[in-house]
């Protein structure tokens, strides 16, 4: 994957730890401020929270698609496409927020409870 960093064919990455592929791709939204729409084939639902520090969700234009998986191959990393960025919203799965809506969790929850602390 380093190597394909390198060449400039990703556009954007993010590791999937604490929380893990729920909220690594929550996360990417509300930061990057662009919705995603993925499939994620699971053998039972709770593993969309399943943490690992081996697997990163990768964005790359389309043109470089070939490229990148031919990087990948190289090297035996091994990949799959899961879905697309853009949109309104962030879909894993037939699971789905509004990207605003979730933008506010995001970014509005901790200065709220903030708020609402007697010190």
């Amino acid at each position: 994957v380093w190597r394909a960093l390198q060449s400039r064919l990703i556009e954007s990455a993010k590791d999937v730890g604490v929380g893990g592929i729920a909220i690594a791709l929550y996360k990417w939204s509300c930061i990057s401020n662009r919705g995603v729409q993925c499939q994620i084939p699971l053998s039972k639902p709770i593993e969309l929270f399943s943490e690992s520090l081996h697997r990163a969700f990768v964005e790359v234009k389309p043109e470089n698609r070939e490229e990148f998986e031919r990087e990948l191959g190289k090297i035996g990393v091994k990949w799959q496409l899961v879905g697309k960025v853009g949109g309104d919203k962030i879909e894993v799965n037939q699971i789905s927020i509004l990207l605003s809506e979730a933008k506010e969790l995001y970014f509005g929850t901790f200065p709220k409870l903030m708020a609402s602390e007697t010190l």
